[in-house]
């Protein structure tokens, strides 16, 4: 039903994007509301939605502030300026103020990897200091998340008006990512970077077509996309194309193409899983299990065939560069990579991540850990406000965000083959926060990757590393759950 829902909104929002798409450019597109409010603009879509279930308020214009990350910036700062996605952020923060009576201000600082303490920093001592300074933050999982341990934020499991079960919020955070029923980190589709850090396999129609391939769509709708049968349509493709005798990426023809990162998630799509919930929710680690030692050493070999590259590092341009010009059957990259393919010759699909095998009952897609995410400081001063904000951003986002960037990031494919809006409904639907990966930075070595990637060909004794970590990684676990027990909620 969910699904049903979701894909019906975007068909009936589409019409009025691409009409703004194609309008003459010498006019000015009647898309801000100057003429109609906001939350009239939303009507007739909101007809044939999951409705925004929030009780009629008005804040009188408080300033309402958000604290958001510079390079994550396009979800929230934005004016009307004829981009497609920009002017539906523009329309969606315009919806959000005038149905609570706000007006936002977003506040932007480096908040990267490379900056997370900096981000971190201005976070510490708004809290420290009590000055109420933000209203929600808005910052990188992998790199907010670890000092959530520290009880710098508000239980989102405790917010009346935040409402996990509705589609635009990532489904089974409260048993993937919750400790204890304590949820400090929350992700939504307010967050557009949950969309385009999302994992995907592309792949590459004229190659299908030319090696008389199965059809990869039929395959995930039949619940029979794989990894034995990704290895085996991969190991049909391969070519010595220059004839030097050795392969190369970028001259000869290859099965498939992986940067290492979204590779990685093949760990949560399969279900090889170190770890389990107690009765009381409460994360440990479990033994390597023989199914996973067996789908280890399946991967390991399949990595090691010479139409198989790995590689880190290289910008994502220059990867999807060699699926565009048809030297790759498979690619896996995040959904973004959409953006270096709108000049592709060939025709391309998207399809999920595979399952482990036919008996896995449903798909698995890992939110990019680098997906921002909603934390509320214990500091706010009107909690009920912030609740109503986030439930509100995330459903505008849902209504008016997300399609458009589905039109710009397909282009015409988006609204001529629904097989492709199928399959983004799949995946989207299938979207989760898995704990290993979303906590992957607080362990030493990391656990998200249990699975072989380009750089762990040479380890070939998987349960002796296994053993060798597990101690680590359970210390580690305990910790965690420890200072989680100590934080009041």
């Amino acid at each position: 039903m969910k699904s049903t829902v979701w894909m019906l909104t975007l068909l009936s929002l589409l019409s009025s994007v691409s009409l703004i798409a194609c309008s003459d450019s010498t006019d000015t597109p009647q898309v801000s509301g100057t003429t109609d409010s906001m939350t009239e603009t939303f009507a007739e879509t909101e007809e044939t939605a999951v409705p925004l279930n929030l009780p009629e308020v008005d804040y009188e214009q408080r300033t309402f502030t958000v604290l958001a990350t510079e390079h994550a910036s396009y979800e929230y700062v934005a004016e009307e300026s004829g981009d497609i996605v920009e002017d539906a952020v523009y329309r969606k923060n315009r919806a959000v103020e005038e149905r609570l009576g706000i007006a936002f201000e977003f506040i932007t600082a480096p908040g990267h990897w490379a900056d997370k303490d900096s981000f971190n920093a201005l976070i510490k001592n708004s809290i420290m200091a009590n000055d109420g300074a933000y209203d929600l933050i808005s910052g990188t999982m992998v790199c907010v998340l670890p000092i959530a341990a520290e009880g710098y934020f508000l239980n989102a499991l405790d917010l009346e008006h935040i409402q996990f079960e509705n589609p635009w919020w990532v489904q089974d955070m409260k048993e993937k990512l919750a400790i204890g029923g304590k949820l400090f980190g929350f992700v939504g589709d307010a967050s557009l970077s949950l969309y385009k850090d999302l994992s995907v396999i592309y792949f590459n129609q004229k190659l299908i077509a030319d090696y008389d391939l199965e059809d990869p769509y039929a395959l995930v709708i039949d619940g029979k996309w794989t990894v034995d049968k990704v290895l085996e349509m991969a190991a049909a493709v391969s070519s010595d194309v220059n004839g030097d005798g050795k392969m190369t990426i970028g001259d000869d023809l290859f099965g498939y193409y992986y940067h290492a990162v979204p590779q990685r998630t093949w760990q949560t799509a399969t279900e090889f899983s170190s770890i389990a919930y107690d009765d009381h929710d409460m994360p440990y680690m479990t033994p390597l299990q023989d199914r996973d030692t067996e789908l280890f050493f399946k991967v390991l070999d399949f990595f090691e065939r010479e139409n198989v590259v790995g590689i880190d590092g290289i910008p994502h341009p220059d990867i999807c560069a060699v699926f565009a010009a048809d030297q790759v059957l498979f690619l896996n990259e995040f959904l973004y990579g959409t953006d270096y393919l709108r000049d592709m010759k060939s025709d391309f699909g998207i399809v999920p991540q595979p399952k482990r095998d036919e008996a896995q009952t449903q798909y698995h897609t890992q939110v990019g850990t680098s997906t921002s995410t909603f934390f509320i400081p214990t500091t706010v001063t009107d909690a009920e406000l912030t609740s109503m904000v986030c439930e509100a951003l995330s459903y505008y986002s849902w209504l008016e965000v997300i399609p458009a960037y589905y039109e710009v990031a397909l282009k015409e494919k988006y609204n001529r083959d629904d097989t492709v809006k199928e399959m983004l409904n799949i995946i989207r639907d299938s979207a989760e926060v898995n704990f290993t990966f979303a906590y992957s930075t607080m362990f030493n070595p990391s656990i998200n990757e249990l699975l072989p990637s380009y750089w762990q060909k040479a380890n070939n004794d998987v349960a002796s590393w296994y053993a060798k970590n597990e101690k680590s990684w359970t210390k580690t676990i305990e910790s965690i759950v420890e200072q989680y027990q100590d934080i009041e909620s």
